[in-house]
């Protein structure tokens, strides 16, 4: 479960951001990238993560996704 939450959060707060797969290749899994600090996620680099897109995606609170979860656990909805 602690997996999807994780993912499903970074697909919430990255939107249309395309370069999903070279935050995890440097961070390891979506709960890294998480984990990390907003330096830490600067220091990476990549293209479409910037100050505005960091800065939100620390601001994410992670319990929204959570629920999600839930709903989508309780509706048998596969993610």
């Amino acid at each position: 479960m602690e997996n999807k939450v994780y993912w499903l959060w970074l697909q919430g707060v990255s939107g249309y951001a395309k370069n999903v797969k070279k935050l995890i290749s440097s961070f390891g899994d979506a709960r890294a990238v998480y984990e990390a600090s907003s330096a830490e996620l600067r220091s990476a680099h990549i293209e479409g993560y910037g100050p505005k897109l960091i800065g939100a995606m620390k601001d994410e609170d992670i319990e929204k996704y959570y629920d999600i979860y839930d709903f989508c656990t309780k509706h048998k909805i596969h993610i």
